[in-house]
């Protein structure tokens, strides 16, 4: 006598099929979900229109909260030579000292200047000083230590730059003046040497430090 076949085995295949279709659909809903949470988490606290680049740069700094609190307990290096300020209404480029006026910020110890009566731009690279880099090859503290001079140079009231020889601007390899630059405040009427003060504050390396016209006091703001 053959064997009966059960009569339930059409009813089990749908079955089968029905919980595959519903696995698939709440795998579906899993993935979905889990994408718009890394979506979610990706975006959070990013303000409108920020741009991803500079975000993902791990040297990036917010410059609006960024500060620098001086250890008051160190001695001003940067007070602790003088500058000569007779004749400063000249021409660097012909004197090697004058008054100049911010044409642009390039980083720590890289700027570019006017000259006294805007005629020329003096491309100046400060003496005795290598801070790290924060244009292209981004080093760490280097957006620190540029920003650390554009302030200090943007609250400026006025700016000198002086040759470490009298009487004639000096130049690098690259065409850029090697300038000592020296600042004033509204708060202040003393002249305060930035080259030394970046030393001193440890946001530059010593380069050539000791073989100069400030040698000595360049020297000691390094210990």
């Amino acid at each position: 006598m053959a064997a009966d076949t059960p009569e339930y085995s059409g009813d089990t295949e749908k079955q089968s099929v029905m919980r595959k279709t519903e696995l698939r659909k709440i795998i579906v809903c899993v993935l979905s979900l889990a994408l718009a949470l890394a979506c979610l988490t990706a975006c959070k606290g990013k303000p409108a229109g920020e741009d991803p680049a500079a975000s993902s740069d791990p040297q990036a700094i917010d410059e609006s909260k960024w500060t620098y609190v001086r250890d008051s307990s160190l001695p001003d290096f940067a007070t602790m030579v003088t500058l000569d300020d007779s004749n400063i209404e000249a021409d660097f480029l012909k004197t090697g000292k004058g008054l100049v006026t911010i044409e642009q910020h390039i980083d720590g110890d890289t700027v570019h200047f006017w000259n006294y009566g805007k005629t020329e731009i003096i491309k100046a690279r400060f003496l005795a000083i290598d801070t790290p880099e924060s244009t292209g090859r981004v080093e760490p503290w280097g957006k620190p230590a540029s920003l650390y001079t554009k302030r200090k140079l943007a609250a400026a009231t006025r700016i000198v730059l002086q040759s470490d020889e009298d009487g004639r601007a000096l130049t690098d390899s690259n065409g850029r003046y090697l300038t000592w630059v020296w600042y004033k405040t509204a708060d202040s009427d003393q002249w305060r040497n930035l080259n030394i003060e970046l030393l001193s504050e440890g946001l530059a390396m010593g380069k050539s430090s000791s073989s100069n016209r400030y040698g000595t006091v360049a020297s000691d703001a390094l210990t």
